[in-house]
């Protein structure tokens, strides 16, 4: 995908079923199609290897003749974030909209009026991992820590994380990390 100068900025999701269901958009025909949208497609629009290894990811659902992505794929400045397909019914659905870029944005506006370089950062709630891999990467020599109750969101957020390139990056599942004391 990163070779294929695939981009997808996921919108709301009452938009999303709007153009979805617009005639012509019933199957897929592309990259952004599958990835993005989250339109069921046929086997022939991929290469046979990328279906192998959608199949060895678990990502990968069969719809009768059609295949369907279980994930999605959006970019954020050059990285690729994956979160759960369209529509997210399921409880461990992780789910990456606008109001996730537009905390970006005020995220990285913020960093301008940092006094210091934080060493250390915690993403609490760290869905996809967009923020904590956003400050990993403004801020390579901090440790960030991103914590969540969603054993579905930190499987995601670590392969964000490896996509990424970016070690200075812990995922913590909350309740198995959190020691409460009595």
């Amino acid at each position: 995908m990163r070779y294929s100068n695939y981009r997808f900025t996921p919108v709301t999701p009452a938009t999303h079923r709007r153009i979805n269901g617009r005639p012509g958009n019933e199957l897929a025909r592309d990259l952004r199609d599958v990835f993005g949208w989250s339109r069921p497609f046929d086997t022939a629009l991929l290469e046979p290897k990328a279906l192998a290894l959608m199949r060895e990811a678990g990502v990968l659902v069969d719809e009768g003749d059609l295949l369907h992505s279980s994930i999605r794929v959006l970019t954020l400045d050059d990285m690729l974030l994956m979160h759960s397909a369209w529509p997210t019914h399921a409880d461990d659905a992780v789910f990456f909209g606008p109001d996730t870029y537009r905390f970006i944005s005020a995220l990285q506006r913020a960093f301008a009026w940092l006094d210091a370089s934080p060493v250390r950062a915690l993403d609490v709630g760290c869905g996809t991992g967009a923020d904590a891999l956003t400050i990993a990467r403004t801020f390579s020599h901090a440790a960030v820590i991103g914590i969540d109750v969603n054993p579905k969101v930190l499987e995601l957020a670590t392969v964000n994380a490896r996509l990424a390139g970016l070690h200075n990056v812990t995922l913590y599942l909350f309740w198995e990390t959190v020691q409460f004391i009595n």
